[in-house]
């Protein structure tokens, strides 16, 4: 085992597959399709995996792209390019006027192609005549106590026109048998989150199309300056106004979770609206926020267990995180393996918290999606070793990879994934720090995955109950804990779970009084990243890990056997309880 801990992958050098189909002319937009069902899984009506793993991706495409995209395994066409997501700015331009028009004749054309359509809403948009109205409250920058075009987040009124809307929309989806369709609610932030600060790629982008003339005050921060969040600040943490950075942590970090807190709660409000107009539908919500900067204004454990009692899914815009997919924010510097790594922590967050708190999970590609026909087959990896029941692709690119898809269609399956060990995100050092993911935290669960699958769990998850699921906790980087999850981990401790993290003193916060004790942690021995990795690997050492040839590959451990993908430039021969197999290079196996 020490051995295999201190081998290398290599990297893959980029290879291209040619695709013989025809691209459309047309406006882009996604796709969704079902693969294989695995086997029966007991759901309520409303959940995502009534038919199996589901596959999505958009645009809109002619009948030839249709009959390329049935083959590859779509089922759903998502309505969300040229015009067809469903904002109030164009869906209500008058009161109770309404232009959803589209609903009634796409779905039809969708449905002749062999398709089901996914319906798009972003109902956080306001049509322009609500500012008119004389208790409209509009969401303010902090930064410059400038306006914008939104209610505030605060306001009882914020989800007047979200009722409305879904209304409408849901009696005409019903009217034409649709009411099972998948339906997304309030995207569209600058990486996909579902959230509401303004920013300049997502919400921002419909800013400017309902002002095209117009300066605007549009950009990424915290957007609390009005009334009605000062009010809420006050009420529920004593401040009078945000403080300007974390040199106070306390009162730094009672602003953020209050303002978290707001995001959250905004959305689960429109979770309880879909599904109250929409109680078949097979509901879902975005989740990205990517390395998680404080004022995305997105909880990632907090918005599971918002939206997970009304069946809402997660889909997460992580897939191959920035880095698998594309060689951008400086990936290229990585190999292929590396940068599978550094996405994994970043879609386990993610998916870790979905899995404990009970909603679906789907996975989406950042946009632009990466072309090497070589990443489709670790995506889908990614997507398995979450429990994921979705798959969303970009039609572009499954266009000129279907040859790929349809290659590996029968592959992709729902398993239920294995996991006996837990790496602890520090949400609050996180927000003190006020920067992106900690490094420690993402450079040390990088390596670790090369050796074994494990779930991302933070504070919140551990007061919720979700160390009774683990062996062992590994802690990377944290200085502080609250006294309640410092107890709760302490009595898991002396209970028998295994803690392993750096030498450095882990302390009560705020206080800083008392430390990280129990009898069975295992403290690595110096700040060396193999030390620390090597105590994980033995603290598991009796659930065993795969043999392979002479390079690792990666595993995860499920219910229904071992899933293994090798990201190396030759086959790899592997051993699973006595059975041995070979993986072809960039492919992935799934070994009962």
């Amino acid at each position: 085992m020490h051995a295999r801990a201190e081998q290398h992958l290599t990297q893959r050098a980029g290879q291209t597959i040619v695709h013989g189909g025809a691209m459309s002319d047309l406006s882009k937009m996604p796709i969704s399709c079902s693969l294989r069902r695995f086997s029966i899984v007991q759901t309520q009506r409303t959940a995502i995996n009534e038919e199996g793993w589901q596959f999505v991706s958009g645009e809109p495409l002619t009948a030839a792209e249709a009959k390329i995209a049935n083959s590859a395994g779509v089922r759903f066409l998502e309505l969300n390019g040229g015009g067809w997501a469903i904002k109030p700015h164009v869906s209500e331009t008058q009161p109770g006027v309404f232009n959803l028009s589209y609903i009634e004749q796409q779905a039809p054309l969708v449905r002749s192609y062999g398709m089901a359509p996914l319906f798009s809403f972003c109902t956080r948009c306001i049509a322009p005549w609500q500012m008119t109205r004389p208790d409209f409250e509009p969401i303010r920058c902090l930064q410059h106590g400038t306006p914008s075009h939104f209610w505030s987040v605060w306001s009882n009124h914020a989800h007047d026109q979200v009722q409305r809307i879904v209304h409408e929309a849901a009696r005409r989806m019903n009217a034409i048998g649709e009411e099972n369709a998948p339906v997304i609610i309030d995207g569209f932030g600058d990486f996909g989150e579902p959230i509401f600060p303004q920013g300049l790629l997502g919400i921002g982008r419909d800013v400017h199309e309902m002002y095209p003339n117009q300066t605007l005050h549009v950009h990424p921060g915290y957007w609390c300056g009005d009334e009605l969040a000062m009010k809420s600040l006050k009420q529920y943490t004593g401040l009078d106004t945000p403080p300007s950075d974390s040199s106070d942590e306390v009162a730094w970090v009672s602003f953020i979770r209050w303002y978290h807190d707001g995001m959250t709660q905004y959305i689960g409000a429109s979770a309880e609206i879909y599904r109250k107009e929409l109680p078949r539908a097979r509901l879902m919500t975005f989740m990205a926020g990517g390395r998680e900067p404080c004022d995305l204004g997105q909880d990632n454990s907090g918005l599971a267990k918002a939206v997970a009692p009304y069946g809402v899914a997660i889909r997460s815009t992580s897939s191959g995180g920035m880095y698998l997919g594309a060689a951008s924010m400086g990936a290229d510097k990585w190999s292929i393996t590396e940068r599978f790594e550094r996405s994994w922590a970043i879609l386990k967050r993610h998916a870790t918290a979905a899995k404990f708190y009970g909603a679906q999970f789907w996975t989406e590609p950042p946009y632009p999606p990466g072309v090497d026909p070589f990443l489709i087959p670790a995506r889908m990896f990614e997507a398995m070793s979450c429990g994921a029941v979705g798959f969303h692709e970009w039609v572009d690119h499954l266009l000129v990879q279907a040859g790929v898809y349809q290659a590996i269609a029968s592959r992709a399956v729902i398993v239920h994934p294995l996991t006996h060990v837990a790496v602890y995100f520090p949400r609050l050092d996180h927000w003190i720090a006020n920067d992106i993911h900690p490094e420690d935290f993402w450079r040390i669960a990088s390596k670790l995955r090369r050796f074994m699958d494990y779930d991302v769990i933070d504070d919140r998850m551990i007061l919720d109950g979700a160390l009774r699921n683990y062996q062992c906790l590994v802690i990377p980087q944290a200085t502080r804990m609250t006294a309640e999850e410092l107890g709760i981990l302490n009595q898991w401790a002396r209970s028998g779970g295994i803690i392993v993290k750096r030498p450095e003193a882990l302390r009560e916060w705020p206080s800083y009084s008392r430390t990280l004790v129990g009898t069975e942690i295992i403290i690595a021995s110096d700040m060396e990243d193999q030390s620390l990795i090597t105590r994980v690997l033995e603290s598991i050492s009796d659930q065993g890990l795969v043999a392979c040839d002479e390079r690792p590959v990666y595993t995860t451990r499920c219910v229904e056997g071992w899933l293994i993908l090798n990201l190396c430039e030759e086959s790899q021969m592997v051993k699973v309880n006595g059975r041995s197999a070979r993986i072809a290079s960039g492919m992935f196996e799934l070994i009962q």
